[in-house]
């Protein structure tokens, strides 16, 4: 489940007030996403070249860091809560997927669980044990237990991806500023689970919710 709260500018002006009894602190800036978890609050911040981080926040109103990387969004696993974190940019173009055990008691521990093939630009639940992922280079379904299955390997350039969604179907729709790229099962290769890329209108597909991503506001 993702929850993403602002669209703020990387500047951390115009931001959000965080959760109840949680003080702000140096690196809390930019985009925020939260997600509430047993022991208290995830709380996720983009701020592009002006830093960001991942932060756990206990109900005592405690804060523990628990990465320094940009966060783009969460998803949440039997097996922990996968957040995905990472930034692009001219110099660089770095991802992962972290994983986040909460024991209930305001113990979280949070472990790398794949490093990416590039700067992760829009995510969406995918299943109950993994999370979609648009990076600069590609698409790829991560799994919790490590699993990276590429469902797509190609540079997006200037389309900005911005969000992805995944319909009944299972076809994949990625958002860019000024585009829509569309992932379906070829019906010639369907026994091999095949996949073909083309690009499809806004017009072409209706009802479209649009998940996380870095240009996207909720």
């Amino acid at each position: 489940m993702l929850q993403i709260d602002s669209g703020a500018p990387p500047t951390g002006r115009l931001e959000l007030p965080l959760p109840h009894g949680i003080r702000r602190k140096k690196g809390m800036v930019g985009r925020q996403t939260r997600l509430k978890i047993p022991s208290g609050w995830l709380l996720g911040f983009d701020g592009g070249e002006f830093g960001g981080g991942l932060w756990f926040a206990a109900r005592t109103g405690n804060t523990q860091l628990l990465s320094g990387e940009q966060v783009l969004g969460f998803t949440t696993t039997p097996e922990g809560v996968l957040a995905v974190v990472g930034v692009g940019g001219q110099a660089t173009d770095v991802g992962q997927v972290l994983i986040v055990h909460d024991s209930g008691d305001s113990q979280v521990t949070v472990k790398t669980r794949v490093v990416l093939d590039g700067a992760p630009e829009a995510i969406t639940p995918f299943s109950e044990h993994s999370v979609l992922v648009v990076t600069t280079h590609g698409i790829s379904q991560v799994s919790s237990d490590g699993t990276v299955k590429r469902l797509s390997k190609r540079s997006f350039g200037f389309l900005y991806p911005n969000s992805v969604v995944v319909t009944k179907d299972g076809e994949i729709y990625v958002g860019g500023e000024c585009s829509l790229l569309g992932l379906y099962r070829s019906l010639e290769s369907i026994r091999s689970s095949g996949w073909y890329v083309r690009v499809a209108t806004a017009s072409s597909v209706p009802n479209l919710t649009v998940s996380a991503g870095r240009s996207s506001v909720a």
